[in-house]
């Protein structure tokens, strides 16, 4: 079994530094509360929200289908206030291989 999960990237195919962190990226630290969630990466349950939330953010082109194993080697897990928000925790080798699919954001808006 596995879960699909929904990650805005700004290549395809994506390249490594779609799948890195805030702190992989030297991104600060907003929140001490936050600081799992600083080494994951966000993913949505679904394309919809994941364009949703990419109307708020610039830079990003495309939209990575990630089919994530149930197995237990890849930790994610349902965080944030935005429905359907993911974190991921996961080697970025990985999550590129986890790539099932990339969607251009300006098609099927």
């Amino acid at each position: 079994m596995s879960i699909l999960l929904y990650r805005l990237v700004k290549h395809n195919p994506p390249l490594h530094e779609d799948m890195y962190s805030y702190k992989l990226l030297g991104i600060p630290l907003l929140a001490v509360s936050e600081s799992r969630l600083w080494d994951g990466l966000s993913c949505y349950n679904t394309e919809s929200q994941a364009r949703r939330r990419a109307r708020s953010l610039h830079g990003y082109r495309f939209i990575a289908v990630l089919e994530i194993p149930e197995d237990g080697n890849v930790r994610y897990e349902r965080t944030g206030r935005d429905r359907g928000h993911y974190t991921i925790w996961a080697d970025v080798e990985v999550l590129l291989r986890a790539v099932q699919q990339v969607i251009p954001l300006e098609e099927r808006m």
